[in-house]
């Protein structure tokens, strides 16, 4: 099974707003400089931020649905650079090298959590 149709739509405007923001927030050297100040459990901050946005703009009849899908992109962005991060620190992600993604293929098959 491929998933469900749009999951690959939804993450590729995740990584077009992660490139918008680190430009503006990184620096050349580092995407992810802004949030290297208080590390992996800094995300966990932003990601609280969001979702009790998210909450708030839910009781809202009025809500911008604008608003509100921008919110669940920016809490799933933000899971995936705190993964990231959780995992550099931990010294888990291996450099983005062939051999990686050599790897990943063939991991193809298994469980997430089975990488």
């Amino acid at each position: 099974m491929e998933g469900h149709a749009s999951f690959k739509d939804v993450t590729e405007r995740m990584h077009k707003r992660h490139k918008i923001k680190s430009a503006e927030l990184g620096t050349l050297k580092d995407p992810l400089a802004n949030l290297r100040d208080f590390g992996w459990e800094g995300v966990l901050v932003r990601l609280g931020d969001k979702f009790h946005k998210l909450r708030s703009l839910s009781k809202d009849p009025n809500a911008d649905p604008k608003k509100i899908k921008q919110t669940f992109l920016d809490l799933a962005t933000y899971g995936v650079l705190g993964l990231i991060m959780y995992e550099e620190e931990n010294n888990i992600l291996p450099p983005l090298t062939t051999s990686r993604i050599i790897e990943d293929e063939e991991d193809e098959g298994k469980e997430p959590w089975e990488h």
